[in-house]
């Protein structure tokens, strides 16, 4: 496709306000996650020694924003829900030192 004399390249993926886009108008929440398990291993790693109430009251602060980023924007569906839902549950069975069988 030419515009003027240039030509238009096209993409796979569009950002817009920190949302990915592809081709078929869905959505990629794998920059949430990525965003979500830096922020949570980061805050993880200074606060081990703190009490179970204090680092949730962190990652709700810190951590539960870069997952429900754009939520009222975007429709999910369920396995995106599902990856969601993986990474917050994965925050609780980290903190209270729940192997992943016992937390569900």
């Amino acid at each position: 496709m030419h515009l003027d004399m240039d030509t238009v390249h096209w993409a796979g993926s569009v950002k817009y306000l920190g949302v990915h886009r592809g081709k078929n108008l869905s959505f990629d929440i794998h920059t949430f996650r990525r965003s979500f398990y830096a922020v949570f291993n980061n805050i993880h790693s200074h606060t081990k020694a703190l009490e179970e109430p204090v680092q949730l009251a962190l990652y709700e602060s810190y951590c539960l924003p870069l997952l429900t980023f754009a939520a009222g924007a975007l429709t999910y569906n369920k396995q995106q829900v599902h990856d969601l839902n993986v990474c917050w549950n994965t925050m609780y069975r980290t903190v209270f030192n729940f192997n992943r069988q016992e937390f569900y």
